[in-house]
């Protein structure tokens, strides 16, 4: 593997670590300043809200320019941010810090996916189940990390903490691949007719409803779970083993995608993590929630890199990135409007019901796999 992709993958790590290192203590930072529930919502709706805003514009960017000088902006804004929100007790300044954390975090993303489906398949294939896997580990470790720093010095200057792990972010962005498309080589064309191929929108739609239903667990599970009377640390257990499984099975993806094809996994992740989801409001004992628990993570762990595998496979060459903006601005979408949706189903028809319909949406997304219509990954070009 060359140098320039393993330093794209220690960007990822670096990023995740650092970003997740940050981003749960955010809520203490406002309480501590004075801020209520409602301050910590409307702070942490500027975080999605700017990935929403800028996924497209930035898409377009990387799309001309490639991945390199994006991933160094995206590691400077972040460092910016942190150290703003180290600094300052104003609730408005710290949404602006917040917003430049989504930023971040959405230029991040974009650059990365940028490199990695922009390999030739057989390497695609390999560092794609890489890249998920740190993004796991960044995930996992940030959290424990960041903690120490806000234990060490503080709430608010603990967020120094992330801000070193942001320059080694930098740092690892400097020696990203360097590739930037001629003006002539960019697909012309608008968001409308990317929209409107099949694939697409199917890829698309699948993305965003495993978002959506996958999101309503972390909303709904610890009610159900307190309604069963399992204490915080059981629960907390639940979704250790889902986190657990999650990253267990992505370095896995590249030996099984050589032994099976993609759509056919693809199928029976979504039937199985329908059905797990719905199972969760079938069973009442402790074990069989953590059997559920573990059989969802495994499928959540496939499906995210597998839609990415698809929704580039179906994108146009010179527009993934725009594609790849369409998918994120989805999943966000989804997971800012999925606790709201249920949570209005919620108290009509109660926790149960919820379990039954997002895994009913789940599986009937298996349908909206098309094989026929998706490009085949042995057939793409080497393109980096």
């Amino acid at each position: 593997m060359r140098s320039p992709i393993i330093c794209t993958i220690l960007y990822a790590v670096s990023h995740g670590m650092a970003l997740y290192a940050a981003r749960p203590y955010i809520a203490l930072l406002v309480t501590e300043s004075g801020g209520d529930s409602m301050a910590v919502g409307l702070i942490a709706a500027a975080y999605s809200v700017a990935q929403v805003m800028l996924a497209l514009p930035a898409g377009k960017w990387i799309d001309k320019l490639g991945a390199h000088c994006p991933a160094i902006y995206g590691a400077i804004v972040f460092i910016l941010g942190v150290i703003g929100l180290a600094n300052t007790k104003n609730l408005y300044a710290m949404a602006v810090y917040y917003f430049f954390l989504g930023a971040s975090h959405m230029l991040a993303l974009l650059s990365v996916q940028h490199v990695v489906t922009g390999l030739y398949s057989s390497l695609r294939n390999k560092v794609l189940g890489i890249y998920v896997f740190a993004n796991s580990v960044g995930m996992f470790a940030g959290p424990y990390i960041g903690g120490h720093f806000q234990n060490w010095l503080g709430t608010g200057r603990g967020f120094y903490g992330a801000a070193v792990i942001g320059v080694v972010c930098w740092f690892c962005s400097l020696f990203m691949p360097k590739r930037t498309q001629t003006k002539d080589g960019v697909e012309k064309g608008t968001i409308i007719q990317l929209l409107g191929r099949g694939p697409i929108i199917r890829t698309l739609i699948i993305g965003s409803t495993v978002q959506f239903s996958f999101e309503m667990t972390i909303s709904y599970l610890p009610l159900y779970g307190r309604e069963m009377g399992l204490s915080n640390a059981a629960i907390g257990t639940i979704f250790s083993v889902n986190g657990f499984a999650i990253m267990l099975v992505r370095p896995l993806l590249n030996s099984i995608i050589s032994f099976y094809e993609k759509n056919k996994i693809m199928k029976i992740c979504l039937v199985l993590g329908g059905f797990s989801l719905a199972g969760y409001s079938l069973v009442r004992e402790y074990t069989l929630l953590i059997i559920m628990s573990g059989i969802s993570g495994m499928a959540m762990g496939f499906m995210s890199p597998l839609t990415l595998m698809a929704v580039t496979d179906a994108a146009p060459q010179n527009r993934r990135s725009q594609v790849l903006a369409l998918r994120l601005m989805g999943n966000y979408i989804a997971q800012t409007i999925s606790p709201l949706i249920f949570g209005l189903m919620a108290s009509m028809i109660g926790v149960l019901p919820v379990f039954w319909i997002s895994g009913a949406s789940l599986t009937a997304c298996a349908t909206l796999v098309d094989k026929k219509n998706t490009a085949s990954v042995n057939n793409m070009p080497n393109r980096e």
